[in-house]
Order: structure tokens, then C-alpha cells, then sequence
């Protein structure tokens, strides 16, 4: 089953125009694309960046240097954000604006203590806090206490009380298609809410849940990556949670703590809070069931449904992959669920997949993940993805709660672009990765593989990803040699955005060639040495 990861000490576009391989797919995928040189990028950009070990040590070119203390500091930056655009509809100015958790000299293992200090404005102490990871790193509750200092300190009123509207379950009902369309138009809809209101709980508790939507979609395989929109959950439910002295029963707030569960890993806790949304008169009776499904791998209540909504499909189809086999599951989907969103494909490809069914993916994965790039870069932007902009669009960088718009002005953003696109590049390099595998080693086609690597490299190569993709790719010592000097300094500058599974295979002997260690830091030879031993 795909998990969250649990955290470490280390860390107008379409397929009928594409040429080559990819062009043949969906009609058996790579457009000719100007490459962007990998730009050297530091994380939390908006916040005042200083070495957390000081003379120049640092092994990361990152503030935080373990994952822990980065999934820390960034809940933290989304809250005091947050805390300060409720206030004053503006951002801290990000000379001033700093974030930092340090974590104190004795800390037990898997249960960090951490010195906060947080720095919102010119001529002004930090605010001061310890927070203790006594329970799971993105849960609510670790962060309660942050709010309410945030609160006093800038003046804001901590009891807001809402009365809740007629359109409660609108969007958790229309989530259930499935779709990337529906997640963006939900989004951009929340996100003009809270820019009017972005006081009301009853908004952040939608955010998470669309944030939870969105990050169930994540299957890439060893790209999986969902630490980010965990932090941003977390930090909206705490947020909420923070606007009123009442109990919450908001059952979008609920059925978002659920996801959070369901997306850290944490089954037994997750199925306690899936029961009590599953009523099977509730808005939220599909999505628990859902829910049951991704946590057990149980499938049959989902097989006994008259008319299954497509996110029931989805679920169904990864539970009977999980627990039965995945060609039949593949066998018994119609082909128009399959070309209606990429999800089969990304499911089916994180599974040991027949020739047969590697047929059927390599027909539709790579278009339907080009499809819905180009799809969702139009929404988000107004306009249609040109070939020169898409490495560098698909390059950049995750947002934290706000963006600019076109005139400078702060937008509320809970699912901005470079959310987007990192989830994006995650899928495709997957399905990339995928598709040479299965023409290199289960077809055992070589030339058509080559040609197919080549196309992907002329296309994709700019991509900050794709380094990985190509160490997947390797068949020979020059080409592995290299891909692991690519790939290395992408961990070096943006850790955060590095899969553990992708790194780990940087570490990893291949069948062709020796071990090559261009990089003898401690935190990579401890990778080595596990592998090894």
C-alpha cells in the first residue's frame, strides 16, 4: 500500500500533436520540448532563509536539514501566515519573516522536542514556543497551541462563530467524480471564498478536505510524495480549530481528519474516524466507504454497489488490485472509465503488471497524464500551455496558502500551480519510468525502449525530476553514471521535493555496473550501507 512516508532523520497541449513513440499511444508519449536548465532553488521561499548549523556546514542548501524539522517549519509558516492575512490582508514581508524550529539536545527518538521561533515583523521579538511531536507529525493537535499565540499576538479574535450555510456537502458530494477538473473548479471556488472570508473555519475545513482529494490522487510509485499537502492540511484543520471555542461538528472538517489519517498511513486510527462518517444515509457514506477500501484493501462493499460513483471505481479497482490481482481488475474495466482520468493507469502501474495489461498501459498512461497537465494548466491559468513553457511551468515551485496575481495583489490560493505542478511531474515521470520498463524488460523490445528513452529525454530532460527517471532507465554504466550526478544535486537544493523512494535508489547497485558514489557525505553512505548490508 502507498503511505505517506513516515518521516526520517535525513530526507494547448494534446497527444494527437506530439511526434515520435508517444504520438502513437492514445490514438501507443513526448513533445518536442525546449529543455529548462535546472534552476538551484532553496525551500520555504517567503521565508528569511539562514543556515540552521551556521558557517557554511549545511549539507542541504535548505534551512532545515532533516525532514522532521522541515515538516515542522512548514506547518508553522502556513499558520502564522494565515494568522497574519486574517489580521491584515497581507503577507509578512519576506526580509523580515522567519521561521524555525530547532530541535532540543536530547530529543527522543521519534519524538522530537523543538525550540519555535517565529518573526512576523520589523522592531519585534519572535514569538517563542516547544513543540512537542508527541503523536504523528501532521497531526492537528501538535500544532494547537501555535494558533492562539498567533492570535494574541497579532490581535485577532479567536472566537468566531459561523453559522453553517446550505452548501456544506456540495463540493464533498461533487468531489466523487474523481476528476482533476472538478478538484481545480472546487479550488478556485474555496480559494475566492476564503479571500473574502478567510476568518470562517468552516472554509478551512473545506480546504483540507479539498486538499485531501487532491493528495488521494497521488499514485507515483517511488515519485510518491504527499508530505506537502499533509502540512497544509494539518495547518488548515489547526486553523479552524483555532477560529472557534465550539466543539467542531463540521462534517467536512471530520471527513478531512480521516484522509489526514489515511494519507500518514495511520489505518487503525483512520477506519475509528471512517466509521463514524458511514452511516449509509450520510453525504459522506461514498467517500467512507472509499476510505474503508484504500485502508484495508477490502473491496467487496464496493463490488455490491448498484451504480458506483467513479471515485468507488477507483477504489475498488486499487483494493481488488491490492488484495486479488490487478490484470483481472484490469480486465473488468470498461474502457471508458479508463479514458475518462488517469487513475487506473497511475493505480495499475504501481503494481507487477502481465505483458497484456503493460500493452493497455503503455496505450493510455503517457496521454491521459499529458491530457491532464494541459487540462489543468488552462483552469489554472486562463491559457494554453505552449510546448516552450512546459518544462519550466511543470518546474515550478509548491506555494504555501497565497500567490501573487497578475497585479501583485495577495490571492488565497489552496491549491496554487506549483502544487499542481509537482503533483503533475510526479505522475508523469512515473508513468515515463513505467512505460520504458515495460518495453526494455517485460516485452523485451530494446530498440523500441531506446527510441522511447531518447524521445523522453529530447522532451522531458529539463524537468526536475527526471534525473530519477533516467537512473530508472539505465542500462548502461555511462548512462546510470550520469543520471546519478544529476540527480544528486537536486537532493542538495530542494530535499523537500525528493521522494525517499527515488532517492533511495541513487544508493542502489545495478546488475550492470559497479556502485558508483560520486557523493561520500555521511547521509548518503548510511543509505548506501543499508542497502549494502
Amino acid at each position: 500500500m502507498q503511505s505517506a512516508r513516515p518521516t526520517s532523520s535525513s530526507f494547448g497541449f494534446s497527444p494527437s500533436a506530439l511526434p515520435g513513440v508517444l504520438a502513437r499511444r492514445l490514438t501507443t508519449s513526448c513533445p518536442v520540448i525546449a529543455a529548462a536548465a535546472l534552476a538551484t532553488v532553496v525551500a520555504l521561499s517567503g521565508c528569511k532563509q539562514e543556515n540552521s548549523t551556521g558557517g557554511g556546514r549545511s549539507y542541504f542548501k535548505t534551512h532545515f536539514q532533516d525532514e522532521s524539522q522541515f515538516i515542522v517549519e512548514t506547518v508553522l509558516a502556513d499558520l502564522a501566515e494565515m494568522t497574519y492575512f486574517a489580521k491584515t490582508a497581507s503577507l509578512p514581508d519576506p526580509k523580515v519573516f522567519s521561521v524555525q524550529a530547532q530541535e532540543k539536545p536530547g530529543s527522543a527518538f521519534r519524538a522530537p522536542v523543538y525550540d519555535v521561533a517565529i518573526v512576523l515583523q520589523p522592531n519585534q521579538a519572535p514569538l517563542k514556543a516547544v513543540i512537542s511531536v508527541s503523536g504523528p507529525i501532521w497531526s492537528p493537535e501538535v500544532y494547537s497551541q501555535i494558533p492562539g499565540l498567533l492570535f494574541e499576538r497579532l490581535g485577532l479574535s479567536q472566537h468566531t462563530v459561523v453559522t453553517p450555510g446550505t452548501d456544506d456537502v456540495a463540493m464533498m458530494l461533487r468531489l466523487q467524480d474523481a476528476s482533476a477538473a472538478t478538484i481545480e473548479k472546487e479550488n478556485q471556488s474555496v480559494s475566492e471564498q476564503l479571500q473574502r472570508d478567510f476568518q470562517n473555519p468552516a472554509l478551512h475545513s473545506k480546504a483540507a478536505l479539498l486538499l485531501g482529494a487532491f493528495a488521494l490522487r497521488e499514485w507515483s510509485g517511488e515519485f510518491y510524495d504527499v508530505r506537502l499537502p499533509l502540512c497544509r492540511i494539518a495547518a488548515h484543520l489547526a486553523f479552524a480549530r483555532a477560529l472557534t471555542d465550539k466543539p467542531s461538528s463540521d462534517i467536512n472538517a471530520r471527513l478531512a481528519d480521516a484522509m489526514l489519517e489515511t494519507l500518514m498511513n495511520n489505518q487503525v486510527s483512520a477506519l475509528e474516524k471512517v466509521t463514524r462518517l458511514e452511516s449509509s444515509d450520510a453525504p459522506s457514506a461514498a467517500w467512507a466507504r472509499v476510505l474503508k477500501a484504500r485502508n484495508t484493501g477490502d473491496y467487496r462493499r464496493l463490488a455490491e454497489l448498484e451504480s458506483p460513483t467513479l471515485l468507488e471505481r477507483i477504489a475498488w479497482f486499487y483494493a481488488f488490485g491490492r488484495s486479488v490481482d490487478v490484470n483481472l481488475a484490469w480486465n473488468r474495466l470498461d474502457e471508458k472509465w479508463i479514458r475518462q482520468v488517469p487513475d487506473f493507469c497511475r493505480i495499475a502501474n504501481t503494481f507487477e503488471c502481465s505483458v497484456e495489461t503493460g500493452h493497455g498501459l503503455l496505450k493510455f498512461s503517457g496521454p491521459l497524464e499529458l491530457q491532464e497537465i494541459g487540462a489543468i494548466y488552462e483552469m489554472a491559468s486562463g491559457q494554453k500551455l505552449q510546448r516552450e513553457q512546459f518544462v519550466p511551468e511543470l518546474n515550478q515551485l509548491p506555494e504555501r496558502c497565497f500567490s501573487k496575481g497578475t497585479n501583485h495583489q495577495i490571492q488565497v490560493r489552496v491549491i496554487g500551480w506549483g502544487q499542481w505542478a509537482m503533483f503533475l511531474q510526479r505522475q508523469l515521470c512515473h508513468a515515463l519510468w513505467q512505460d520504458f520498463d515495460f518495453l526494455e524488460r517485460r516485452w523485451g523490445v530494446p530498440d523500441k525502449a531506446r527510441e522511447f528513452s531518447a524521445s523522453c529525454d529530447q522532451a522531458f530532460s529539463g524537468l526536475r525530476l527526471y534525473p530519477f527517471v533516467r537512473r530508472f532507465n539505465a542500462t548502461d554504466a555511462k548512462s546510470y553514471r550520469k543520471s546519478v550526478d544529476d540527480a544528486f544535486p537536486v537532493t542538495v537544493a530542494t530535499p523537500h521535493l525528493v521522494s525517499p523512494g527515488i532517492w533511495n535508489y541513487l544508493c542502489y547497485t545495478v546488475s550492470f555496473a559497479p556502485l558508483y558514489q560520486p557523493n561520500p557525505h555521511s547521509a548518503v553512505s548510511s543509505v548506501q550501507n543499508r542497502q549494502n548490508g
